[in-house]
């Protein structure tokens, strides 16, 4: 079987995924994830899971759900959407995670 090198792997978008989320984190180096990967097409779909990170007065949040769009080309990021880290009281994004995730 021919392998397609520009087509990144689960685990890639995982790393992309993941990188992204760190940008949006007040500790990125904190940053401790639990993350999956939900197909869309072949270049794009969802990176979703679990992030515990610092926040701004160095203490743990606790895990917290999360999810962001990746579109890749040639096994690069090209696009992302906003990450969503789901609160507690979110409700409406708690129902994006379970629609785009699951």
């Amino acid at each position: 079987p021919l392998i397609n090198a520009c087509k990144p792997s689960e685990k890639d978008f995982i790393s992309i995924g993941e990188a992204v989320v760190r940008e949006s984190l007040k500790d990125p180096d904190s940053a401790k994830f639990e993350s999956f990967y939900h197909k869309v097409g072949d270049n794009d779909g969802y990176v979703c899971g679990n992030v515990n990170a610092r926040n701004s007065y160095g203490g743990y949040t606790g895990r917290k759900e999360y999810f962001v769009f990746i579109e890749t080309e040639s096994g690069k990021l090209k696009n992302n959407g906003p990450v969503t880290i789901v609160s507690d009281s979110d409700s409406n994004a708690l129902e994006k995670y379970k629609l785009f995730c699951q």
